[in-house]
């Protein structure tokens, strides 16, 4: 995935490989700081299975614009697949 975020005197891009989304070690930090109750061995079961759903997707769609945010102050910031 891609990030891209575009602002005044920032122009910033990120490369967000997939293995990252299957570390067991981000998953437990983003349980932690997340507001709601996530079941964390549910998690490890079904992140892998979207992981490879997510890259089969992008083989077909290359380039698939997941967020594409522009706000008022003309700050532009875009998460492609």
């Amino acid at each position: 995935m891609k990030l891209k975020i575009r602002a005044e005197g920032v122009k910033l891009n990120l490369y967000i490989p997939f293995f990252i989304l299957n570390n067991k070690w981000i998953i437990k930090k983003i349980t932690k700081k997340s507001t709601k109750d996530i079941d964390f061995d549910q998690l490890k079961i079904v992140l892998p299975k979207m992981i490879k759903e997510l890259k089969k997707f992008k083989k077909d769609n290359k380039g698939f614009v997941i967020l594409d945010v522009v706000s008022s102050d003309n700050e532009h910031v875009v998460l492609k697949l």
